[in-house]
């Protein structure tokens, strides 16, 4: 928005175009924070469920036996 004309002053209102940069700023960081977390959680499921897996092929689980074994 700064690029809008290159006369100083022209703008009556500029301080609404700083307070939308600020808030757009912000929700910017906030959204790339949640996508980071939703990654890591991601990650975290599939590697609890491929040790799941592993356990089981290693220990030859059947329906059988109690799950705490």
């Amino acid at each position: 928005m700064t690029r809008i004309t290159r006369q100083r002053g022209a703008l009556a209102h500029d301080d609404r175009l700083d307070a939308l940069a600020g808030a757009v700023a912000y929700w910017n960081e906030f959204l790339a924070r949640n996508t980071d977390k939703a990654v890591a959680d991601r990650k975290q499921e599939l590697l609890d469920a491929e040790l799941a897996s592993f356990m089981e092929t290693v220990l030859g689980r059947s329906d059988d036996l109690p799950r705490w074994f």
